[in-house]
């Protein structure tokens, strides 16, 4: 699957995400009504005359049915383990209570979230800078540097779960040992 199609998937989550953030209908239950609105063009009719996106994938070049297949992939893993991700976000604000945060950012947070825990072993730094770049797309001027935030900080957590030992020593012998092996 290439940039593009994954960017494109993410793009597609997002959308979704944000509909079902206030449609609050099942998530399995809306997909195929989401798919056969076509939002990829959807998005693109609905800017005003001479308005572009601020990040605009070349969808000629992009397989419909990858991005489709990556979008739902991190929808479910946004869906089905909601919890989780409400939990770990909420545990990565700082000063700021879960319900204060905008539905895009909301929406973009979940996306990431799904793609960091449940999304193969994408790199964070991609993850976190596509999500910068939805944030941009569709979010408040303050979006890109909040997400940013947040998303930092749920890295660094991840990262630090991870850590579970040290690396094994590999023991050498004493100067002294090796000296008195080499007398025999």
């Amino acid at each position: 699957m290439s940039f593009r199609e994954r960017s494109m998937g993410r793009r597609l989550a997002l959308q979704y995400m944000f509909a079902l953030d206030y449609t609050g209908y099942d998530w399995q239950a809306g997909l195929e009504s989401f798919w056969g609105m076509d939002p990829i063009r959807l998005s693109r009719e609905s800017l005003e005359t001479g308005e572009s996106p601020v990040f605009e994938a070349e969808t000629s070049n992009i397989s419909k049915a990858k991005a489709r297949a990556y979008a739902e992939r991190l929808i479910e893993g946004a869906c089905a383990n909601e919890a989780e991700i409400s939990e770990r976000i909420a545990s990565a604000l700082d000063n700021w209570s879960p319900d204060r945060i905008g539905r895009v950012e909301r929406s973009v947070l979940r996306v990431a979230m799904s793609e960091l825990l449940y999304g193969g072993g994408m790199p964070a730094a991609v993850v976190i800078s596509e999500a910068v770049n939805l944030a941009k797309e569709f979010g408040s001027e303050d979006a890109p540097r909040f997400v940013n935030g947040v998303l930092d900080r749920m890295r660094k957590t991840l990262e630090a779960d991870d850590f579970t030992s040290p690396p094994p020593r590999v023991d050498q012998p004493d100067d002294a040992e090796a000296s008195s092996e080499e007398d025999e």
